[in-house]
């Protein structure tokens, strides 16, 4: 299986990663959406998911110095807290659910919540304790089913008016988190092996090339290129799970 990725399919799955770091340096978030996908397609999501989760966990750790300083401490914990519950719960379902209907139940939800964000329906003064709990355990339960916890807390944030250092500060300290207690329900489900991260490693080094890119796109953008761009991102990861 090691040998798996070195075949004539490797340099379409490296150039992925490549692009997929970049959207995660810029955004702090979304790469799964590109490698999950195409990954899925060459392993299957149980291989595939465990495998990515082993790379986010690298490339988060690259960038977490930088963001640590502008995440919001509290925002953090209490998303964390939510996550504890729903990863869990996650993995359960990908072991013993199809994969494509839960996709697509998932993108309808996702898909309903951008158009409410494009009609200007937001949320109304800070983050609440319980909201925010909630969310992070909505996202916690995506990520640890289809690997893709993203929308969620993304779509959270961006109905709010926080700023966009800070929400993609919160989310890259917020997916250190989830991506530790993620792997750590993967190796104990036996999903996350040695052999599984084997096949992350070969990847991880153009995704982390393409990780400090993105970083360096992101220091020279504006606040509202940021939301755009991420809601962008979070509507095509509902369309791309519906598609494939």
């Amino acid at each position: 299986m090691l040998y798996g990725l070195i075949d004539s399919a490797f340099p379409i799955a490296a150039a992925m990663a490549a692009v997929a770091g970049i959207v995660r340096g810029f955004a702090g978030f979304g790469s799964a959406m590109l490698l999950v996908p195409s990954l899925s397609a060459l392993y299957g999501p149980q291989v595939a998911i465990p495998m990515l989760a082993a790379m986010e966990l690298a490339v988060g750790g690259q960038l977490l110095p930088k963001a640590i300083k502008r995440a919001e401490p509290r925002t953090v914990g209490f998303l964390s807290a939510g996550a504890l519950i729903g990863i869990p719960l996650g993995a359960v379902l990908l072991v013993l659910v199809p994969a494509a209907p839960m996709r697509w139940a998932i993108s309808a939800l996702i898909l309903v919540a951008v158009a409410l964000l494009a009609l200007g329906v937001g949320r109304k003064g800070p983050a609440k304790r319980n909201g925010t709990i909630f969310t992070g355990g909505l996202s916690g339960l995506t990520t640890g089913a289809t690997g893709m916890g993203g929308p969620p807390v993304v779509i959270y944030f961006l109905a709010g008016t926080d700023a966009a250092a800070s929400i993609r500060a919160t989310l890259i300290c917020f997916f250190i988190f989830t991506t530790v207690w993620q792997g750590a329900v993967y190796i104990a489900n036996g999903l996350l092996t040695w052999e599984v991260a084997a096949k992350g490693a070969l990847l991880y080094p153009v995704f982390a090339l393409g990780a400090v890119a993105g970083a360096r796109l992101f220091t020279g953008s504006k606040e509202n290129t940021y939301r755009r761009v991420a809601l962008a991102l979070v509507a095509a990861v509902a369309v791309v799970s519906v598609l494939v």
